[in-house]
């Protein structure tokens, strides 16, 4: 997963739980900074609340997936910080 897969995620959840559990205040809209236009190289989004209310998110990725070693094989630690 990357960070646009993980804000189209948080976008898609904000969405259900907006819908499905009664909040009070619920959300309104959830823009990308990119579709917002915000000044930034981060992903993240713009969420506008019912009542008003605003809230930015950023979206840091801290780290890339790695792929689990088959079960048979073994991989030594340095293998896998280099990618192998």
């Amino acid at each position: 997963m990357n960070e646009d897969e993980m804000v189209r995620l948080v976008r898609f959840a904000l969405g259900v739980i907006g819908e499905d559990d009664e909040l009070d205040p619920t959300v309104n809209c959830a823009s990308t900074y990119e579709d917002a236009g915000v000044m930034t190289m981060n992903k993240g989004l713009i969420v506008e609340m019912s009542d008003g209310s605003e809230f930015q998110m950023t979206i840091i990725q801290k780290q890339a997936a790695t792929p689990a070693p088959c079960e048979d094989e073994e991989v030594a630690p340095w293998m896998v910080m280099m990618g192998s």
